[in-house]
């Protein structure tokens, strides 16, 4: 948006200005085989990112490419071999990002594949005047949005394969999630078929949840038995009032809500 006229051209001004500079960020000019070449390789790079159609542009953020250049003894004077690293899970557009009461915070991908995906929603979030109220970024920490899920007053969050607990005391101390109750479901399984906490529980209503039978029948002996530590928010910063209580006892007894038990069959479907 903004980068281009009705016929398709490009169109200068700030918009155009920002697509480049963040294209410039994907665009590698490898130089450490010829490093007395990297200010001239450099000043190149800023030539081609300047004439790229924005179009062009999006290609370089989406496929990550580098180009990887040695001498050679003759022609050119160079050869280059080309690497493309795309990012091609980013229709999966849950995983970048939570949005909370309080405001949307940008993740951190646990895959490095991914880790760029982030970055490319902020760019677009910003554009359109929805700028987060923060980012994951401390030590240790990840946060997918699959393992994130409002429920009325009180939110669930996933820690596990994916999420870790440092990413959601980060939440908590930065009081990013704005929820009275922030129930922290711990998976000790691990297992990628269910990697975040939406793929084995979901909210349908306010009195109503689906939870995988795996879980559901799980015993405290087993690796797919789910506990819970259960924060409450006051003032603006969250305190702990349960450890480790049986996720399935919590939710039927505490919170009132009705567990559908969803088979292994259907849970593949």
């Amino acid at each position: 948006r903004g980068t281009m006229d009705e016929e398709g051209n490009a169109l200068e001004g700030p918009e155009l200005d920002a697509l480049r500079e963040f294209a410039s960020e994907y665009l590698v000019y490898n130089t450490s085989k010829i490093p007395d070449e990297e200010q001239a390789q450099e000043r190149y790079k800023k030539m081609i990112i300047g004439r790229a159609h924005p179009k062009d542009l999006v290609r370089i953020i989406m496929l990550q490419p580098e180009i990887v250049l040695e001498h050679t003894g003759s022609n050119t004077g160079f050869a280059a071999t080309y690497i493309q690293r795309p990012i091609m899970n980013i229709f999966f557009m849950r995983d970048q990002m939570i949005s909370t009461a309080r405001g949307i915070v940008i993740g951190r991908m646990n895959s490095p594949q991914r880790e760029a995906e982030s970055h490319v929603a902020e760019f677009c979030l910003d554009k359109i005047g929805m700028p987060p109220i923060g980012h994951i970024d401390a030590e240790g920490a990840f946060l997918e949005g699959g393992d994130f899920l409002p429920f009325g007053k009180n939110a669930f969050i996933g820690r596990g394969l994916r999420t870790t607990q440092e990413a959601i005391d980060q939440l908590m101390d930065n009081d990013w999630i704005g929820c009275d109750t922030l129930i922290v479901v711990k998976d000790r399984w691990l297992e990628q078929e269910q990697m975040h906490l939406d793929t084995y529980f979901n909210v349908i209503d306010h009195d109503l949840v689906t939870l995988s039978e795996n879980r559901y029948k799980a015993t405290a002996d087993s690796s797919q038995y789910l506990t819970a530590d259960i924060y409450v928010r006051e003032e603006n910063s969250y305190r702990k009032v349960g450890e480790n209580e049986d996720f399935v006892n919590y939710i039927e007894n505490r919170l009132h809500v009705k567990v559908i038990p969803v088979s292994r069959p259907d849970e593949l479907t």
